[in-house]
Parts: C-alpha cells; sequence; structure tokens
C-alpha cells in the first residue's frame, strides 16, 4: 500500500509539473505538452507497476449490458449531485472572490472535443484506471477515497475541489462496481459536455432554469427507478466493498494535498 501510495504521489507531481510547464508554451506545442501531462505520468505508473508488492488489477475495456442498464438510471442523479456542489461552491467562494471560469467560447465542436472527449478520457485514464489498478487489489473502499482525492485536489482550485472530490468519489465507485473504467468516462464527459452548454448560455435566463428543471425530474425518474431495483444494486454494492482489509499509509500523499492546497489559495488570492 505504501509503495502504491509513493508511486502515485511521484505521477501526480509528475502531472503538475508538466501542466505548468505547458502554460508557458504557446500554440499546438502547447497543447501537445498539456496532453503530456495525462499520458506521460499514467505511462510512468504502468512502468513502475512490476515493483508493486501486490500484482496490480486493471478495469477490463468493456462494460456488460446488464451494467449498462443499470448504469443509465444512475447518470441523472450524479449530474445533479455535482451540479449542486458546484453551485453551492461558488456561492460560498462568491462572497470572497469567486476562481478563474474555464474559457468555453469558439468553434463548439472545437471545445467538445477538447474540454469534454479528451478531458474525460485522459483524466480517467491518470485519475482513474491506474490508481484503482494499484490500490483495489489491497483495498477497494481505499482506492475510491484515495483516487478522489488525488483526482479532487490536482485541480488546485478551491472553486473545483469540492465538487471534484465527490464526483471522483462516484466515478471511481461505478468504475468499481461494474468493473469497467467505460462508466465513468461516460458520466465525465457528459458532465463536462452540459458544464460546456451551461457556461455559454448562462446569460440566458429561460435556458437556465429550463435547464435546472429538466435536471431535476430526470433526476427524480432515476431515484425511482433505482429505487424500484434496489436489491440489484445493494448486491453489486456489497460484492464490490465487502469485507475489510488492513493497510498502512505513507506521508507522501500528505505532502502533494498540502501543496495543491496552497497553489489553490495563492491561485484564488491572485483573483482577487
Amino acid at each position: 500500500m505504501k509503495k502504491a501510495l509513493t508511486y502515485l504521489t511521484f505521477t501526480n507531481l509528475l502531472f503538475l509539473l508538466i501542466l505548468a510547464l505547458s502554460g508557458f508554451i504557446d500554440g499546438v506545442s502547447g497543447r501537445v505538452v498539456y496532453y503530456a501531462a495525462f499520458l506521460l505520468p499514467a505511462i510512468i505508473a504502468l512502468i513502475l507497476k512490476s515493483r508493486l508488492d501486490v500484482p496490480p488489477k486493471f478495469l477490463p475495456l468493456r462494460l456488460s449490458k446488464k451494467g449498462a442498464v443499470m448504469l443509465l438510471p444512475l447518470i441523472a442523479p450524479t449530474l445533479a449531485l455535482v451540479f449542486f456542489i458546484s453551485w453551492l461552491t461558488s456561492m460560498v467562494l462568491s462572497f470572497i472572490g469567486e476562481g478563474e471560469v474555464t474559457d468555453v467560447s469558439g468553434n463548439i465542436i472545437a471545445v467538445i472535443l477538447t474540454h469534454a472527449v479528451l478531458t474525460a478520457l485522459l483524466e480517467e485514464l491518470l485519475f482513474r484506471y491506474v490508481p484503482l489498478a494499484l490500490l483495489s487489489p489491497i483495498t477497494k473502499r481505499g482506492a475510491v477515497w484515495i483516487s478522489a482525492l488525488f483526482f479532487s485536489f490536482a485541480h488546485c482550485n478551491l472553486y473545483q475541489i469540492p465538487y471534484a472530490f465527490i464526483a471522483g468519489v462516484i466515478f471511481a465507485a461505478v468504475d468499481l462496481v461494474f468493473e469497467s473504467i467505460w462508466p465513468s468516462v461516460l458520466i465525465h464527459f457528459l458532465n463536462n459536455l452540459i458544464s460546456i452548454i451551461w457556461l455559454r448560455n448562462l446569460e440566458d435566463g429561460k435556458f437556465v432554469t429550463a435547464y435546472i428543471i429538466l435536471l431535476l425530474a430526470l433526476a427524480l425518474v432515476s431515484i425511482i427507478m433505482i429505487a424500484l431495483k434496489n436489491n440489484n444494486y445493494k448486491e453489486r454494492l456489497k460484492g464490490t466493498f465487502a469485507g475489510k482489509s488492513e493497510h498502512k499509509l505513507s506521508y507522501e500523499p500528505l505532502l502533494f494535498f498540502a501543496a495543491t492546497l496552497v497553489i489553490a489559495v495563492l491561485n484564488l488570492w491572485g483573483a482577487r
């Protein structure tokens, strides 16, 4: 466990360094370095896996038909929960100076490709596929919480950390429950896609009202569907997270969390 956490801390620090470097490079080269910030640490983690005390267990690159059917009702409530946490966080931060808003202007196809498709694939690779493979053979519950913490603090933004943590817990849990990486990729993509549409139409009062009503209605219907099939979901959860596991933590992740929190505070302070 300690060795896996050390490797994950190293790869996440490398991610931050390469990401920071991409900010100093303009044009296509800057984008290439930005994407390398996700790919290179993930590749290094995969290379280091052979040195782990416990062999990693990678999630299959498939999703069963039964799993897909059970996944669908979870999408709307998840998106509603993440939206609520995002809105609540922005309200709190509005009293001390709100964080930077993502620029989603420009060609809509290009924006969706870079901010929804590629972001979902690359972030799920680095923050779900790799950490779950390294940690889940030791402790599945721990893998969920730890991967969510790395994912949230890696955003280095006080506006994003709270809802990124909630999203990270849900993303990791559904991947383990449905034994596939694709549930989190799908939900992550849809969340980013909806965020793009939301930000591009934020000044349209009718759109905002219609969006909130539609999202809440879909979430309510989905919760009813989940309640009707409650036993099926309980069985999957119990089968995934049953039992206890002994493991020892290491201090390295705390250094990463502290460093990213300092960066988040400085970013917020500089935006005021």
